[in-house]
């Protein structure tokens, strides 16, 4: 389950220099950069959420598991 998590870690580290890459780059439409990097940010979000989520998830199982 560890791997799920550093996975999905790896993940929003690699979302976040992309955005941040594209972010730097020197182009003509700025709104289509902004709308870029908006939507990646959504998806980081999404994916950290998620993360959390799951996170939580596996340590009231393991609690759980831990009383039983």
């Amino acid at each position: 389950m560890n791997d799920k998590f550093n996975n999905i870690d790896r993940i929003i580290s690699d979302l976040n220099e992309c955005k941040n890459k594209i972010s730097l780059m020197i182009v003509d439409n700025q709104d289509s950069v902004s709308n870029i990097t908006q939507k990646i940010d959504s998806i980081i979000k999404k994916l950290s959420d998620a993360n959390a989520y799951m996170r939580k998830n596996k340590a009231s199982m393991d609690s759980k598991k831990k009383w039983n």
